[in-house]
């Protein structure tokens, strides 16, 4: 007989006899009883579930097909071409488009992407309802996406140089615009309105309406008729009042938009 390795094969061999010898254990017929009822229960309480999880499939998929919808009927429209003015390209995102080229500009524009206008291009652009912008010639502008109707209401552009003139509609109200500056940002929410971003720093001018400067210093209110500069290198601007020549362009934009109704109502030429 094999060893255990301990010296304890004999009595192994002998507690393994004894185990053999036991009669067979047969379960009560009180045990089978109760495993069988416990069994069949289980077996109904998974049956009584079975509806429940298809009636909260079945909300789920409802609530998912609301929040598409509801995400897809927010959505706040796109840029359009309302007017251009001058000749030469427009850079899209890198990519040159001829300015009398519309159709190809208008493919072309969505929100974040980076326009940059030539020297003697111009760009009037629209959100139906919202907002319009007026690219200048030498301007480079990250374009914002549409305020949502109802919520997603707070957007951004950027503004890398030159000047943007912009005149909100009745659909923007509530809504916020904030446009990045080197020197610091620009809060709209309700106006007409110049950002420029030049030689002379950072600046907002306003012509009505509600806008804020924020920079390093604090959060300042632009008040109607006044324009706010913050020179290259410094955190501070000073308050100054609008200059004739902007004051002019801002009411032209203003009386061409509210004449033509609201923004996005149609293309129109520009008067500039």
């Amino acid at each position: 007989m094999m060893d255990d390795g301990d010296g304890r094969a004999p009595e192994n061999q002998r507690v393994r006899d004894a185990l053999r010898a036991l009669p067979p254990v047969v379960a009560s017929a009180e045990f089978r009883a109760r495993t069988r009822r416990e069994f069949t229960s289980g077996g109904e309480v998974a049956k009584r579930r079975r509806p429940l999880a298809v009636a909260l499939a079945l909300a789920a998929s409802i609530a998912l097909a609301l929040g598409g919808f509801a995400w897809l009927a927010n959505r706040g429209g796109s840029w359009t071409i309302a007017a251009t003015s001058g000749v030469g390209v427009v850079e899209v995102d890198g990519r040159a488009i001829d300015l009398a080229d519309a159709a190809g500009l208008a493919s072309a524009l969505a929100p974040g992407v980076r326009v940059s206008t030539g020297a003697r291009a111009e760009l009037e652009l629209e959100l139906e309802g919202s907002l319009t912008l007026v690219v200048t010639p030498e301007t480079t502008l990250r374009l914002p996406a549409a305020p949502g109707r109802w919520f997603g209401r707070n957007v951004t552009a950027a503004l890398e140089r030159g000047e943007i003139r912009g005149h909100t509609g009745r659909r923007f109200d509530g809504a916020h615009l904030r446009i990045d500056l080197a020197g610091g940002s620009v809060e709209v929410t309700g106006t007409t309105f110049a950002v420029l971003a030049n030689a002379e720093g950072s600046c907002v001018c306003v012509l009505d309406g509600t806008v804020r400067m924020r920079e390093r210093d604090g959060t300042f209110v632009v008040a109607p008729g006044r324009r706010r500069v913050i020179p290259p290198g410094e955190s501070a601007g000073r308050d100054e009042p609008i200059r004739p020549a902007e004051a002019m362009k801002l009411e032209m934009l203003r009386e061409q938009v509210e004449a033509a109704g609201t923004p996005g109502s149609g293309p129109r030429q520009a008067g500039r």
